[in-house]
């Protein structure tokens, strides 16, 4: 899981950690020999004949992990969490829930468990370095998507226990098939305020998140 919280007031340190097999499209070809039939002539003589050769034309296309689609995000929500998703003793920043649907390579939904990863980069609090990268880390529990292809990122974002202006990290989600090949499948560049228990949170494209400040 991720989000992270600012230490002496001056850093904010993450608190959540959490990605094909190259795939070829092709039409195969085969043939498949008909059995031969018995046919009798007037004089009584077998004379064993063949019905033509067919071919079979199969289209073999493999569904293969390409991007996902949002189905829906809200606050993140729990016990003693605030309107902003972050806890009592840290009050400023911002955290959210992401749920994604894993779609193929023509934007299709794949109902399939799949493996998924990410890498968190580029921590910053108020234009500073704020820790370091974390990489090839957990979304979900066991590193697999649901049996449909779904799954939720959750919490996501940062809190701390001293205000600050604006914090910011990149998220990229993959599909670890093996150590060398690990497509991307969706990046994040998160932005989010460092306010009391409100502000905003967003990723700059499809994710906008806001709760007012009273």
């Amino acid at each position: 899981m991720k989000d992270f919280a600012q230490e002496c007031n001056e850093v904010v340190q993450p608190t959540k950690a959490r990605d094909t097999q190259a795939v070829s499209f092709s039409k195969v070809a085969f043939k498949k020999e008909a059995k031969p039939s018995i046919a009798l002539r007037p004089d009584d003589c077998d004379c064993i004949t063949y019905s033509p050769t067919r071919t079979l034309t199969a289209d073999l296309t493999v569904k293969a992990p390409k991007s996902v689609s949002v189905l829906s995000y809200g606050v993140y929500t729990g016990a003693n969490i605030l309107a902003n998703g972050c806890p009592m003793n840290e009050p400023y920043g911002f955290r959210i829930r992401v749920r994604y649907q894993i779609l193929d390579q023509n934007g299709q939904p794949i109902y399939a468990t799949i493996p998924i990863k990410e890498d968190l980069t580029d921590f910053a609090v108020d234009g500073q370095s704020a820790a370091p990268d974390l990489l090839d880390t957990s979304v979900v529990a066991g590193d697999l998507t649901e049996t449909d292809g779904k799954f939720t990122d959750q919490p996501i974002g940062g809190c701390s226990s001293s205000q600050f202006i604006v914090s910011s990290f990149s998220q990229r989600l993959f599909t670890p098939f093996s150590p060398n090949f690990k497509p991307t499948i969706r990046q994040n560049n998160w932005q989010f305020n460092g306010t009391n228990a409100c502000g905003i949170m967003s990723n700059g494209n499809d994710i906008t998140i806001e709760v007012p400040c009273s």
